[in-house]
């Protein structure tokens, strides 16, 4: 649907998906977490932000490339664009 943003997200046991207005999709945010408990490799996933600050991750698990989800990020900013500007956000995911 114009203005409208569906997203869909597949598990292994469950399918989250939605479908949310345009104008409520603030930025993107390139969520980062340790892959192992040296502190020094980082895995990655890309989540949309809502209004409110909640974040939809696209991908229930991590990879390991930055550069890709923030180029995946840059493509979905250029989909939207003129309609809307979304900022990118960064940090660690929740619970670390």
């Amino acid at each position: 649907a114009a203005g409208r943003v569906t997203w869909s997200r597949r598990g292994l046991f469950r399918t989250h998906s939605g479908e949310i207005p345009l104008a409520a999709l603030e930025g993107l945010a390139v969520e980062s977490r340790y892959a192992d408990t040296s502190g020094r490799a980082k895995m990655h996933r890309l989540a949309l932000v809502v209004a409110g600050g909640e974040r939809l991750p696209l991908t229930n698990a991590y990879y390991g490339s930055y550069e890709h989800f923030r180029t995946l990020g840059e493509r979905i900013q250029g989909a939207v664009r003129p309609a809307r500007e979304l900022v990118f956000h960064t940090r660690r995911a929740s619970g670390e």
